[in-house]
């Protein structure tokens, strides 16, 4: 088969990947092995590569396929993935700590593999898993709760995602974005946007603060914050961890470092959300297998309006 790998010895740049020739992964009794149709390019693709995410600098990357979102069509099941059948349509999100999306051929473990539903196609399904698990994951704690958020970077792919999971959890939004993405952030429904080239924050104050781009540094997000409010980020930086480790030596706990994982009620409300159509994954642009680095440098432009997604034959 085919796939995008980093070799050895390589400057670990977007550049450096070479569409090679290698084996077919082995299929074990509780996998799918899947012919990859969709693949999603991630920012986490390009921290691992570059090395510039905290712990996830310390990850293999020479000699290794890259990408965690996939779909595609089963063509070999072990002996375990009893619910699944030759010829299924499916979705997953690969280990962020394995990947491997980056293929023709992909293996995926059966309990976080889920069949596509019929309300979404081939490359929505292949962009949904890990910006919606982000979000659930930053997000669920506050389901029903009326508080009021401030979602920055919402035209995003965790962002606008974030959007309408937080709306649809009786959340009240603000979203942040550039005034260039205001229409489409709008479309989303959120209560009130703020346009960050035309107006700042100011002194309004949230009961969470959900920054998928990390805007704030040391504790400046707190001008922000009610009384017992919560700080999200999802980007572990030196410099928020070092800010996180300083407020946890002081007894503050109001702010949390949330990373995308497996979590089957997640992925369960997720399926739900989708098959009742409230929630929707935009895709600003397609690419080719072989346009794939081409992606990978659309995407580190960090002006993406959702998603970015590569298509095989």
């Amino acid at each position: 088969m085919r796939a995008f790998i980093n070799p050895f010895f390589s400057k670990n740049t977007i550049e450096s990947l070479n569409l090679s020739k290698t084996r077919k992964p082995i299929v074990f009794p509780w996998q799918i092995l899947i012919k990859t149709k969709a693949v999603a390019l991630n920012p986490h693709d390009l921290n691992v590569l570059h090395g510039n995410a905290f712990s996830l600098g310390l990850l293999r990357k020479e000699g290794k396929i890259l990408g965690c979102d996939v779909s595609g069509s089963i063509i070999k099941k072990g002996i375990f993935a009893n619910k699944f059948k030759k010829g299924d349509k499916v979705f997953a999100m690969i280990n962020p700590l394995i990947a491997g999306g980056f293929s023709e051929y992909v293996c995926l473990n059966f309990w976080n593999t889920r069949k596509i539903p019929s309300q979404i196609n081939t490359k929505e399904a292949a962009a949904i898993s890990l910006v919606s698990l982000t979000a659930l994951n930053a997000l669920f704690p506050y389901q029903n709760s009326n508080k009021s958020i401030l979602i920055i970077g919402a035209s995003g792919g965790v962002g606008h995602i974030a959007c309408q999971i937080a709306l649809y959890f009786g959340l009240k939004v603000t979203a942040v974005c550039s005034e260039k993405n205001r229409k489409f952030v709008e479309s989303l429904g959120v209560n009130s946007i703020i346009s960050y080239d035309k107006e700042q924050i100011g002194k309004r104050r949230f009961d969470i603060i959900f920054d998928v781009v990390n805007t704030y540094s040391n504790n400046k997000f707190e001008d922000n914050l009610n009384p017992n409010g919560n700080y999200i980020y999802t980007y572990p930086n030196k410099n928020m961890i070092k800010t996180h480790l300083k407020n946890l030596i002081k007894l503050k706990f109001n702010q949390k470092l949330v990373l995308v994982k497996y979590n089957k009620n997640h992925l369960d409300l997720l399926l739900n959300l989708i098959e009742n159509d409230n929630l929707r994954v935009n895709i600003q642009k397609e690419f080719s297998f072989l346009e794939l680095t081409e992606g990978l440098i659309e995407l580190n432009k960090k002006r993406t309006i959702g998603k970015l997604v590569c298509l095989l034959d």
